[in-house]
Parts: C-alpha cells; sequence; structure tokens
C-alpha cells in the first residue's frame, strides 16, 4: 500500500471520518444519513455540486462473466477540473443488434459488495456502474441479445448512449438486468476487469 490517510472531525451531530488511499485515489466518508461519499483525489473537492450533462464523458469499460452471468461495467468520467456528484441508481434501457428495445425486468440486487451497498453520494472523478444478466438459457425460454444500452444519471439532464462491442446475453422468462448503484471507478474495474 502506497499510503493510508486517516483524519478524524467533528460537525453538530456527525461523526466525518475521511479515508484517503493514495493507491486508489478514493476517500470515503460517511455523510449525514450514514451514507458514504466516495470521492477522487486531485480534483478539488471542496465545493461539490451535481453533476452536469456536459461535464460527463461515458464509455464501456468491460464485459467478464462466469458460472451463467456476464457482467457489463459502464465508466462516467468528469472531464470538468472540479467534481461533482451523482447518487442512485442509473435509469436504463436496452437493445438489441436491430435498435429493437428489449423488455426486461430491473433489480438492484447483484452478487458481490457492488451490489451489497447502499447508494452513496459519489464526488466524481472516474466512476461508473455495473449491470448483468444471466448468460445461460435456462429452460429453452429464450435470451435477448443486449447490443446498446441508453441510460439516464439521477440529477442530470441528458440520455447517454453505450454501444457495446459485442451483444450480451440477458436469458429466461422476464430477462431480468440486475444494475449497480453508481459508484468510483476502482469498484466497477474489480468487478469487470
Amino acid at each position: 500500500m502506497h499510503g493510508l490517510k486517516v483524519r478524524f472531525g467533528k460537525r453538530p451531530g456527525v461523526a466525518l471520518l475521511a479515508l484517503s488511499v493514495a493507491v486508489t485515489g478514493a476517500t470515503i466518508c460517511p455523510g449525514t444519513a450514514g451514507a458514504a461519499t466516495y470521492g477522487v483525489s486531485g480534483i478539488d473537492n471542496t465545493l461539490a455540486h451535481r453533476c452536469s450533462a456536459s461535464q460527463l464523458e461515458v464509455s464501456w469499460a468491460g464485459t467478464n462473466g462466469a458460472a451463467g452471468t456476464v457482467a457489463t461495467g459502464i465508466q462516467i468520467r468528469n472531464l470538468a477540473k472540479v467534481s461533482c456528484e451523482l447518487e442512485g441508481y442509473p435509469a436504463a434501457t436496452f437493445f438489441t443488434p436491430t435498435s429493437r428495445r428489449i423488455k426486461v425486468s430491473i433489480s438492484h440486487l447483484g452478487q458481490g459488495q457492488l451490489f451489497a451497498q447502499s447508494p452513496a453520494r459519489v464526488l466524481l472523478g472516474r466512476g461508473g456502474f455495473v449491470f448483468t444478466s444471466t448468460d445461460v438459457n435456462f429452460g429453452g425460454v429464450g435470451c435477448a441479445r443486449i447490443k446498446t444500452v441508453r441510460f439516464s444519471l439521477p440529477g442530470v439532464d441528458r440520455i447517454y448512449t453505450v454501444v457495446l462491442p459485442y451483444p450480451q446475453n440477458a436469458c429466461g422468462p422476464t430477462s431480468i438486468v440486475r444494475i449497480s448503484p453508481l459508484t468510483v471507478w476502482n469498484s466497477v474495474h474489480a468487478y469487470v476487469g
């Protein structure tokens, strides 16, 4: 580990713990309702505001799979020199390679620590989210093929589009797609490699 700094401070009624991990560049501090706040070093986090559409860039961040589940990461980068904040879950719509909308059931429950965490404020330098689906056609009910993801971010007035380099299966009678909360880049990268 390159360095671990722990700072303790106080605000009325709220204990404040900031943990800066130099190797990851992430900052974590509990917020007012017990929700964690994740930030990125190297960006001015002092006056974070809600992210605006013009300062964000999105892209495919990789796909990984095992045991009948495939996971795809979406990277969100803040292009501005000041931090901005996002919190919650993206709202997503999925399309086939022929641009037909896929009817899916959305869930926020999934495997691993990324899906176990509650939505938290993310002070964005670089972050994102992961979506997973079943990749095996159990019972012969069929699979939808996801090629394009269109999504919005909480509080940001824009629809983003990411075209996957190859289609991802969403199998089963209801084609369940699980979407993680927005999080820091290292969590997305760890999930999809």
